[in-house]
């Protein structure tokens, strides 16, 4: 961290990666020129030329040409909460899940591609706990900072977000792989995807017997422990199905 005195005001600006926040980075993304650059790290707006800005303030910012490959970047141990960051999100409720989904879905929506770090922060307030500690850059005192996402730093807060993104992939593709059944022509006949608006909804109550006073327990419940019951009901299904069939073979062959 490098201070100007910039008429007669001391100004704060990162001079390396460790001490981007994920505000300044958000920032960053969208600055044009320098001045955008200065104003990103500092919040501060110079009043100066683009030749003086790279003349006299961009010397000490020359790491921005540089950014690491924040993608392979490993998942820090510095950023903890009273044991560490969630990091295997089937162990987290049902509920969060389903708010993460929602997120990345309503980030998505209408596009083909976007920029990720644009639902970063939401996507960081459902996992990260409440009681979340920072080790910051280059200081090795903990400071238990108010829950605010923004003031993490970047190069520490990226990585285990885009874990989280590769944690929710890997469950709905589970959920695709074992929990995903296509209707039969009965059911396609009677409007069964008139139901698929309800979405989570459905399966929730299904679990909660129908108990709307239990549907706040369901959302508790570990990930993990749904998907098993979701996997055992489909597989019973399942069997059942191939059971009734079995057996009207075997009228058919009787008759």
């Amino acid at each position: 961290m490098i201070a100007f005195n910039i008429n007669k005001q001391k100004v704060n600006c990162p001079i390396t990666w460790e001490e981007v926040t994920v505000a300044q980075y958000l920032k960053l993304k969208k600055a044009a020129n320098l001045s955008d650059i200065f104003k990103a790290l500092t919040r501060f707006d110079l009043d100066i030329s683009e030749e003086q800005l790279e003349v006299n303030i961009f010397p000490f910012l020359t790491f921005i040409s540089d950014p690491p490959d924040f993608d392979n970047l490993p998942v820090p141990e510095l950023i903890v909460t009273i044991g560490k960051p969630p990091m295997n999100l089937g162990h987290e409720s049902f509920g969060k899940k389903i708010a993460a989904q929602k997120i990345i879905s309503k980030a998505f929506k209408g596009k083909d591609k976007i920029d990720v770090t644009y639902f970063m922060i939401e996507l960081l307030q459902v996992y990260l706990p409440k009681d979340t500690i920072v080790y910051l850059p280059n200081d090795a005192t903990e400071y238990n900072i108010e829950y605010n996402i923004e003031q993490l730093p970047f190069i520490q807060a990226y990585p285990l977000f885009n874990h989280y993104c590769k944690e929710i992939l890997r469950l709905v593709k589970r959920d695709k792989q074992y929990l995903e059944q296509k209707p039969d022509y009965e059911l396609t006949l009677a409007g069964i995807e008139k139901l698929s608006k309800f979405g989570e909804m459905r399966i929730i109550d299904q679990l909660a017997g129908g108990d709307l006073l239990k549907y706040e327990k369901i959302l508790e419940l570990e990930y993990d422990v749904i998907f098993k019951k979701l996997w055992y009901l489909a597989e019973l299904n399942n069997f059942r199905e191939r059971l009734e069939k079995a057996r009207q073979r075997k009228i058919k062959q009787a008759v």
